[in-house]
């Protein structure tokens, strides 16, 4: 919800709170592809890269695989 709002700082921070609990479930997957988002609107984009990556490497099944391989590619990646 804090992505949502703008607040992608607070955001990364709850990503990162469910990523370091190291599962690969759709929570995770959610997580990881949410802190790429949040990375890129903030200008992060070596972060988003790698977390974009990381997420089509965990979960090549995942909701939002397509969505990551269109943003790497947008990225240069």
């Amino acid at each position: 919800m804090r992505a949502q709002d703008g607040r992608q700082p607070e955001a990364i921070g709850d990503f990162d709170r469910v990523l370091d609990g190291g599962g690969d479930d759709e929570l995770a997957a959610r997580a990881l592809f949410g802190r790429a988002v949040c990375r890129l609107r903030g200008g992060d984009l070596g972060g988003a890269r790698t977390d974009l990556r990381e997420y089509v490497r965990r979960f090549p099944e995942g909701t939002n695989h397509t969505d990551a391989d269109n943003m790497l590619r947008r990225l240069g990646s």
